[in-house]
C-alpha cells in the first residue's frame, strides 16, 4: 500500500481512539472512582457503628430492657390491683373535679391469655372535665380498655356511664 492511503486509516483510526477515550473509557473511570469513593464512605461509617456498639455499656443496655420490662408489668401486672385502679379513678376524678358516683365490678374473664375485669363506672361532671379525665386515664401506666359509654346531660352536667375493663397476667 501507499503511504498517502495509510494516512487517512492512519488519522480515521486515532480519530475513533480518541472519541472511545472521551466517551467510554473516561466516564467509565469517574463512575469506578465515585463508586469507590462510596465503598470507602460505608466503610468509614460502618468502622463508627462498631465502634460506638463496642464502646456502649452493656450494663446500660440491661438497665434499658429492664426498665421496658417494668413498664410492661405495669401496663399488665400480674396480679388484678383492682384496689390500685380504683384509687387512680377516685384521684383522677377528684383532680378533674368531677364525681366519681359509683364503680362496680364484673366478673373476672380469661381473654387472649389474660384475665380481664370490667368495671362499670358512673361519674358525673360536665364535658372538658370529663374530657381531660379519660385522657388522664388513657396515659396512665395501667391498661384500660374502654368498652362503652352512655352520655346523658342535665342542665349543663354530664352523667356518664362508661365499661372499663383493665387486665392482669392469667396465672
Amino acid at each position: 500500500m501507499r503511504p498517502i492511503m495509510l494516512l487517512p486509516i492512519l488519522f480515521a483510526s486515532l480519530l475513533l481512539g480518541a472519541a472511545f477515550f472521551h466517551i467510554c473509557y473516561a466516564p467509565q473511570r469517574a463512575e469506578i472512582a465515585r463508586i469507590e469513593s462510596e465503598i470507602r464512605e460505608e466503610r468509614e461509617s460502618l468502622v463508627r457503628v462498631q465502634n460506638f456498639m463496642n464502646a456502649s455499656d452493656a450494663h446500660t443496655h440491661e438497665e434499658a430492657l429492664a426498665a421496658r420490662g417494668a413498664a410492661a408489668e405495669k401496663r399488665l401486672p400480674k396480679s388484678m390491683g383492682q384496689g390500685s385502679f380504683l384509687e387512680l379513678l377516685e384521684r383522677e376524678a377528684q383532680h378533674e373535679q368531677l364525681t366519681l358516683a359509683a364503680v362496680v365490678p364484673g366478673v373476672t374473664a380469661k381473654e387472649s391469655g389474660a384475665l380481664r375485669l370490667p368495671l362499670e363506672v358512673e361519674i358525673d361532671g360536665d364535658y372538658f372535665h370529663l374530657l381531660a379525665f379519660l385522657k388522664e386515664l388513657e396515659k396512665s401506666e395501667r391498661f384500660v380498655r374502654m368498652e362503652n359509654a352512655e352520655i346523658h346531660s342535665d342542665d349543663g352536667r354530664l352523667h356518664v356511664k362508661i365499661r372499663l375493663s383493665i387486665f392482669a397476667e392469667e396465672a
